[in-house]
């Protein structure tokens, strides 16, 4: 079941993660930014109740876990990484505070966001392109009848984004546009089926038999014709 190589993923992808993540929350180089509020965001109010279906994209991450080939981890693995550097080549060059109000709440979630994640990293919303890229991934690995639910799932994460203003709606909106382009890149080149190739070879040893056979015999024959046609004329 591919047991060891998923555990060597997920502890790798899991480190590389928290390092750069926090790490680029907490050393800053460039002033951070702030956009205007949208429609959109105006039109969602603050609540800090949205913060556990925020929270709870982390029961999407270990879907790797489900992956049936080496070839199905290796993809996740490459879209993960440039749904990720894409991001944080954002957080590092072009900061962007989130529009996180400054009001005191009692919701434990919350608070518990407040302390391990700083107002950093807002653009693009790297917690909505996980979870369409993880989405994604699920499609391709999944059958179709949890895409409804896994949907569902992910629009109310999204929404969660924006309701606990972790995000602005044009972070969540860039968040998406690079899922997807991750989803394309790590899936865009697609290699002959193994099982196909062995069982081609088969055939192309009897065609290769039947084809040497063949050469042979008009080989043969050339010669003895050559022969018949010296006595003749002697």
């Amino acid at each position: 079941m591919l047991v060891k190589e998923k555990s060597i993923l997920t502890a790798t992808l899991l480190g590389y993660f928290c390092l750069f993540y926090f790490t680029l929350q907490r050393i800053v180089f460039f002033v951070p930014h702030q956009f205007d509020l949208s429609r959109i965001d105006l039109a969602i109010p603050f609540d800090a109740r949205w913060t556990i279906v925020y929270q709870s994209l982390y029961l999407f991450l270990p879907l790797p876990w489900l992956a049936s080939s080496n070839d199905q981890l290796r993809r996740y693995a490459r879209g993960f990484f440039i749904t990720t550097l894409i991001s944080f080549a954002f957080f590092l060059f072009f900061p962007v505070e989130g529009p996180r109000p400054d009001i005191m709440t009692s919701d434990p979630l919350y608070r518990l966001l407040l302390v391990y994640d700083r107002n950093l990293n807002a653009f693009p919303s790297l917690h909505a392109a996980l979870a369409v890229y993880t989405f994604l991934f699920a499609l391709r690995i999944l059958p179709a009848r949890f895409v409804s639910i896994g949907a569902v799932w992910i629009a109310l994460v999204l929404y969660a984004t924006m309701a606990t203003k972790q995000h602005y709606a044009i972070d969540v909106v860039a968040g998406v546009v690079v899922a997807i382009a991750a989803d394309f890149l790590a899936w865009r080149y697609t290699p002959v089926d193994e099982t196909d190739v062995s069982r081609s070879l088969p055939l192309l040893r009897n065609d290769r038999t039947r084809a040497d056979a063949g050469g042979g015999g008009g080989a043969s024959g050339a010669p003895q014709h050559q022969v018949d046609v010296r006595a003749g004329g002697e």
